[in-house]
């Protein structure tokens, strides 16, 4: 069985905003209303461990789906939330649970003013007959169409209290201007920071991604007409020449604390 919904919201807050809650997993399971995340996959371990006891977290997450039955009791199905996936202007997630029986994806996309969010819930024949008995027939406690519940009951009820005067925002922290090796050369000192993003641009190729531990994640490269992800991206690197553009940004907690300051 296969629920789908496909909504727009208009936005008071900035793209960046939007963009950093929603590549935040942790902001995100909690907007959900319904996933909650308990452990992160270490690359290193090969297995899930407590967030404070990973050496190298990927983002992917042992998971509990929340929801409750007519009678208000709650049950929890443990899954694995993977994402954020960035390609473009979209942000994607991937939820599935441990038996394979329920699968949901989540996507987004900021363009302007307008927020595009799509989600898919999918569960087989057998789960779909416990869900149907714990929640999905019974008015008091019915969810309906669970993609459409998530999306509208749950997500476009936080993101628009993200207005204009209380923001997440990206700060500039590095900029250097100068040939493509040096460049190139100048990436080690980004990938000493931690959580920043960092974009590399030049007249025919733009370079965007993550830094988290060390690496470049969620790297995409538009080169020309082409477009590269991850591994593929990275390994175009060193093949870019002529002079270019190093930006890297951190979300910064000291605006957002200077906005509140400012606040009557």
């Amino acid at each position: 069985m296969k629920e789908e919904y496909n909504g727009s919201l208009k936005i008071k807050a900035s793209r960046g905003s939007i963009f950093n809650v929603l590549t935040d997993p942790y902001i995100f399971s909690g907007a959900s209303g319904h996933i909650t995340l308990y452990k992160v996959f270490d690359n290193k371990k090969q297995s899930f461990v407590p967030q404070g006891d990973a050496i190298d977290p990927a983002n992917k997450f042992k998971a509990a789906f929340l929801y409750q039955d007519e009678e208000g009791n709650l049950y929890a199905i443990d899954s694995v939330l993977e994402g954020p996936q960035l390609i473009m202007d979209e942000i994607s997630y991937r939820f599935s649970s441990d038996d394979g029986n329920l699968k949901i994806s989540f996507s987004f996309i900021t363009k302007d003013d307008i927020l595009n969010a799509r989600c898919v819930v999918e569960y087989s024949s057998s789960f779909f007959d416990v869900f149907r008995r714990k929640a999905y027939t019974k008015r008091a406690k019915g969810y309906g169409n669970m993609a459409e519940h998530l999306i509208t009951k749950h997500f476009f009820y936080y993101l628009p209290k993200l207005g204009p005067n209380i923001q997440y925002n990206l700060t500039e922290v590095m900029r250097i201007s100068g040939d493509m090796n040096e460049l190139i050369l100048k990436l080690k000192d980004a990938l000493r920071l931690d959580s920043v993003y960092l974009l590399l641009k030049g007249d025919n190729f733009k370079l965007v991604g993550i830094v988290k531990n060390g690496e470049i994640r969620n790297a995409i490269l538009k080169l020309g007409n082409m477009k590269y992800l991850n591994e593929d991206a990275l390994s175009k690197l060193f093949s870019l020449n002529g002079r270019g553009e190093l930006i890297v940004y951190r979300a910064a907690e000291e605006s957002i604390l200077e906005k509140l300051e400012n606040l009557a």
